[in-house]
């Protein structure tokens, strides 16, 4: 639901209530919006699930984690894929899963999950092909089937995960067999740190495009009227 609201100034040629609501939808992690948007909730988990005070987390810190054994690893890293997913949308203009008559090649990668997720991908975080496919199958893997192993449907070639506590100051790093298929060691604080570092460049980026594209504004506006703002409340606040 959009959630056009007052105390928060207009930086650029924006409309004063899209500015608003992207100001919102962008909150940092360590920020205490009055409106809680579901990409600042997902950024503030994830760092919660590393180990950092999402009160006080900001990448550009290059904060530590707090040693205290509660890190949820796991869960963490299918918090980010969830963030790439949804911040993929917003690059794309679109969360359609069926691609329109007419649709030139170059833009068919819109209208799929998959396609979306490997665009932000390759454009925020590496372009290399193989690291692409292969944080995208880590993806299906964790989200989809709780695992680390997956097998690509359009060659059949298996991808198997391993994942890493430490910080290595790279992504991940791969390992193929003469059938083809793939090991890959995804270092998941460097992955974290990446994550974040997107989310920071695309947010500049995006704002130009929608300041400079009234149709790219309602695209905005409609995608955040689905994956915008979160409450948390008792059922019987809902009437139930």
């Amino acid at each position: 639901m959009l959630i056009p609201m007052d105390g928060y100034a207009m930086k650029t040629k924006l409309e004063s209530r899209i500015d608003t609501i992207f100001n919102l939808y962008f909150a940092a992690p360590d920020a205490a919006p009055r409106h809680v948007s579901v990409l600042h909730l997902a950024r503030r988990d994830a760092a919660q699930c590393f180990g950092y005070d999402p009160n006080t987390y900001s990448v550009s810190k290059n904060p530590k984690p707090i040693e205290d054994g509660r890190q949820i690893l796991w869960p963490g890293a299918m918090t980010l894929f969830a963030g790439v997913d949804l911040l993929g949308k917003h690059f794309a203009g679109t969360d359609a899963e069926q691609t329109p008559a007419g649709t030139t090649p170059t833009d068919q990668w819109r209208y799929s999950s998959g396609g979306r997720l490997k665009k932000f991908i390759e454009i925020y975080l590496t372009n290399k092909a193989d690291e692409i496919e292969t944080l995208y199958q880590l993806r299906c893997a964790l989200d989809h089937s709780f695992a680390l192993w997956a097998r690509r449907r359009s060659n059949n070639i298996v991808y198997s995960f391993t994942l890493d506590r430490s910080g290595a100051g790279t992504l991940l790093k791969i390992k193929t067999d003469a059938n083809g298929d793939k090991d890959a060691i995804v270092f998941l604080y460097d992955l974290h740190s990446m994550f974040e570092k997107a989310v920071l460049a695309f947010e500049p980026d995006y704002r130009r495009q929608l300041e400079n594209s009234a149709p790219a504004q309602k695209q905005f506006e409609d995608l955040v009227d689905r994956y915008g703002f979160i409450g948390i409340a008792t059922a019987s606040t809902f009437g139930w």
